[in-house]
């Protein structure tokens, strides 16, 4: 419900999503820091934890699911122009 009154639902749904988690997870971070529940070594850990289950997703995302039918196609000479280059001929 959060999403619809904030206007984000849409194309920018995952990022909002993502930076909610970032902001979310830092924040409970720091929390247990300066409240004594974590130290500084899982304090690390935590942040490091938080900014990998941002990009790790970002990043096999963008490998695996690249929207091919968005891009630009590139055209490719017909295979007779190709023999005609080949052979030195120009049209």
């Amino acid at each position: 419900m959060g999403m619809v009154l904030a206007g984000t639902v849409g194309k920018d749904h995952a990022l909002v999503r993502r930076l909610t988690g970032l902001t979310f997870g830092s924040i409970s971070a720091v929390f247990g820091l300066t409240h004594g529940i974590v130290d500084k070594a899982q304090y690390s850990y935590l942040i490091a934890a938080i900014v990998a289950s941002a990009v790790v997703p970002t990043l096999i995302a963008n490998a695996f699911f690249m929207p091919r039918h968005l891009l630009p196609q590139v055209e490719r000479p017909s295979a007779a122009a190709e023999t005609a280059t080949v052979k030195g001929e120009t049209r």
